[in-house]
């Protein structure tokens, strides 16, 4: 009874390969893949193993990390006037693009591609990233998030001074080369 799932796994392979028209390609991994690959012989049969190369030591040691909601200020920009060129430099921004970051007076700023500032990292972001910067390679968007003056605690709405803005969700690179913004 145990027997019979793997000879219908098999005769559908065979079905399969029956139904091809003109051309039949057939591939596996090392170690995965059907068994049944090995069994078919025959002069018409091609079999080709791809050489691949390990990747650069440089590409192996890149990490990724995400800025946390936590590690930015979320009231930046909406401590600045809806008119002041921050809020025009944010909605420029779109995900894909790249950022600067930089120490900034014992914080961590966020710059656009004209080393505008856009951004800053919260005081517990900032602790946590500036001893990190050296080994930043890149700043990427993946999204931009909207924020409201009633997204934020009563104490914040009172210094607030625009109803709503932008702030980015970033991906920080770390190692591998590259060159830090």
């Amino acid at each position: 009874a145990g027997d019979a799932p793997v000879q219908e796994e098999r005769r559908l392979f065979y079905v399969g390969m029956t139904r091809a028209r003109e051309t039949l390609t057939l591939g596996s991994v090392a170690g995965a893949g059907t068994p049944w690959l090995r069994e078919i012989e025959g002069d018409w049969l091609v079999r080709i193993r791809p050489q691949v190369d390990a990747p650069p030591p440089a590409v192996v040691a890149r990490r990724y990390r995400l800025l946390t909601l936590a590690d930015l200020d979320l009231g930046y920009a909406g401590r600045f006037p809806p008119g002041h060129p921050v809020h025009a430099r944010l909605g420029a921004l779109q995900a894909g693009d790249s950022l600067q970051i930089c120490a900034e007076g014992g914080r961590v700023l966020l710059r656009s591609g004209d080393g505008e500032p856009v951004a800053r990292l919260s005081r517990r972001g900032s602790a946590d990233w500036l001893p990190r910067l050296p080994e930043v390679t890149a700043a990427t968007i993946l999204a931009m998030i909207r924020r409201r003056r009633e997204d934020g605690d009563p104490a914040f709405r009172e210094t607030c001074c625009s109803e709503a803005w932008e702030f980015p969700l970033v991906e920080i690179q770390l190692g591998g080369g590259g060159v830090a913004g």
